[in-house]
């Protein structure tokens, strides 16, 4: 009977290793070559785990000297607004000056689990951002030698078939099963 319930325990170990989740990061970057400029950006999530929370982080360099709200940073994600920015909003940080007009900031947004799901369903994350009306392209940037750019960074849960190879983990799960065995007949 004690070989049986040991065998059931591997069995199960292995199962839950099988479908372990882990986090995996899609990058993309967009040049600024118009004033103004906006960016899509088409980010491919395959095999996200669904029912799991998204983070997203959006870092600007632009001319973003206004503080207006006509000319603030707007981003939306599936054609949803997630509202506007500039550079002394609330929840922008690492706002950094470059020059007079130039600067650098970074807005993150967590996506729940629903808006996750409903999001990746086809596998594409569709980001657009806009910088205003306002943002320059020329603004400084060719005596400082920083071009402007918008970037997107997301962070998701993504399903993986074997986080550890079977053979590896029948090891592993064998060795500590025999330690446990040996610690309790002690």
């Amino acid at each position: 009977m004690k070989i049986s319930s040991s065998i059931v325990t591997v069995l199960l170990l292995l199962i839950s290793t099988t479908s372990h989740a882990f986090h995996s990061t899609v990058s993309s970057i967009a040049w600024q070559s118009v004033d103004g400029q906006d960016f899509s950006f088409m980010l491919s999530t395959p095999d996200a785990q669904i029912g799991s929370l998204s983070f997203m982080t959006i870092a600007m360099q632009a001319d973003l000297a206004s503080t207006s709200t006509a000319d603030a940073v707007s981003i939306f994600i599936e054609g949803v607004d997630y509202g506007s920015y500039s550079r002394d909003s609330a929840n922008v940080y690492g706002v950094t000056a470059v020059n007079d007009n130039a600067y650098t900031m970074n807005v993150d947004v967590l996506l729940m689990p629903t808006t996750t799901a409903h999001f990746l369903v086809d596998g594409v994350l569709n980001v657009n951002v806009s910088l205003g009306d306002a943002a320059y392209v020329s603004e400084g940037w060719s005596t400082w030698g920083r071009a402007p750019f918008t970037s997107v960074d997301f962070t998701y849960n993504r399903m993986h078939v074997a986080v550890v190879p079977v053979p590896a983990s029948l090891v592993l799960y064998a060795s500590a099963l025999l330690g446990f065995v040996i610690v309790r007949r002690r």
